[in-house]
């Protein structure tokens, strides 16, 4: 084999070997490249998945933050409307009361309604009972029926007050049942809650 044969092998081992490096460099390239972009796209899916999370948080913080400030506002709303009604009813109340004292049959029902109540919350023995000055004596005859049929031993005095507006008042002994139109309304606080619960049930029909 002449210098330039064994030249030209050598020249061609050389250019084999290179070739070989250069296909075994480029297929791990490939291999790292891919292996970046894997990693990549893991920790993008990542970040996607924490900046989502991050974000459904927010959003379910403003929206809880939002409803409770909504559930405030309507319970304002509402304590403003239901102080409104209370207002407004409560002197209609008592002219309602005071015009039922006023008619006949009202006056007579209210009168019974006494009796049956002071039946109910006195002992049976003396009793004073007061009534508005125009109060004849007649119109309290069911109130003397019904005591007498209930209870025959009690003794009543009746009396004129000059301050009671409607109603009656009972008095046997320092023991009072208030049935004015002043008593009746003298717990405002329980009635008010009372009318509320019964306008709430309106509401709800």
């Amino acid at each position: 084999m002449t210098i330039q044969e064994q030249e030209n092998m050598l020249i061609g081992l050389v250019e084999e070997n290179t070739q070989r490096e250069c296909s075994n460099l480029l297929e791990e390239a490939g291999r790292r490249r891919k292996k970046m972009i894997r990693r990549a796209y893991k920790q993008a899916r990542k970040h996607l998945h924490q900046a989502v999370k991050r974000e459904r948080t927010r959003a379910i913080s403003q929206i809880r933050s939002a409803e409770a400030e909504l559930h405030t506002k309507r319970r304002a709303l509402e304590q403003r409307k239901a102080e409104s009604l209370l207002k407004e009813s409560w002197p209609l109340l008592r002219t309602s009361l005071s015009k039922q004292w006023h008619t006949e049959q009202g006056r007579a029902g209210w009168i019974s309604k006494c009796a049956r109540e002071a039946l109910k919350q006195i002992p049976a023995q003396q009793w004073i009972v007061q009534h508005p000055a125009e109060c004849r004596e007649s119109e309290l005859a069911p109130f003397k029926t019904i005591l007498k049929k209930e209870s025959p031993h009690t003794i009543i005095e009746t009396r004129p007050a000059s301050d009671i507006e409607a109603g009656l008042i009972i008095n046997a002994k320092n023991t009072f049942l208030d049935m004015s139109l002043e008593g009746l309304l003298k717990d405002r606080e329980s009635i008010e809650g009372r009318l509320l619960a019964l306008l709430y049930r309106k509401n709800q029909e």
